[in-house]
């Protein structure tokens, strides 16, 4: 249903997991980049699509350590979270340092309720060696969340359009035609140019002298 490019994602392979209840009424994509062993960044994302919501919500740092023993890592250090404000609205973030037991890696934990949108997102997000993760990155990545594919969910479908009036101006990715290149002027959606003007100095001719004979 999603996709993510982002140049901070150091162009990465992307390696999705997918799962469906039984009724269709959740739906959930793993969007994992690089790996928390690697010195390059590393993403892992997890949007849940659900009907309905359930009012009880645990703790962040429970749902962290959770959602990192699934994969085999440990929190071993997380601090408290603080909201960040992207297209989506408020996202729970907090600094949080993981480990698969040989590795560490500090990073940003995440976390986003379902709510208005009926998608929810967790994750944390590990920079690259030389440059790490702060929350600017990620409110980039998630402002560049693409939805491909809502099927039949209208509701999904409308309310992510709603927000797309809220992205980050710097966070903008140039957008590629049908044909896989970048979207120009000449396209009928594409953004009009700023016009340039040129002001040229001309040289006024003076009065003639007669020819003398």
């Amino acid at each position: 249903m999603f996709s993510l490019e982002s140049p901070d994602l150091d162009r990465a392979t992307m390696a999705l997991e997918a799962r469906r209840s039984p009724d269709g009424s959740r739906r959930e994509e793993l969007l994992t980049f690089g790996a928390l062993t690697d010195s390059k960044a590393h993403l892992a994302l997890r949007l849940t699509v659900e009907a309905a919501q359930d009012d009880l919500s645990q703790p962040f740092i429970i749902a962290l350590v959770r959602a990192a023993a699934a994969r085999a890592l440990s929190v071993q250090r997380s601090g408290l979270p603080a909201a960040i404000q992207t297209r989506f609205g408020p996202v729970e973030a907090a600094d949080a340092t993981l480990s698969d037991g040989h590795v560490s890696r500090a990073c940003v934990a995440f976390r986003r309720e379902a709510g208005a949108l009926p998608l929810a997102m967790s994750g944390w997000w590990c920079g690259a060696e030389g440059r790490p993760a702060d929350r600017r990155q990620l409110v980039c990545l998630i402002d560049r969340l693409d939805l491909l594919n809502a099927g039949e969910d209208r509701a999904l479908r409308t309310a992510f359009a709603r927000t797309e009036l809220n992205r980050q101006p710097g966070c903008v990715t140039p957008r590629l035609s049908a044909t896989g290149r970048k979207v120009s002027w000449l396209d009928a959606d594409g953004p009009t140019p700023a016009l340039r003007t040129k002001t040229a100095t001309v040289a006024v001719a003076g009065p003639r002298k007669s020819e003398k004979r």
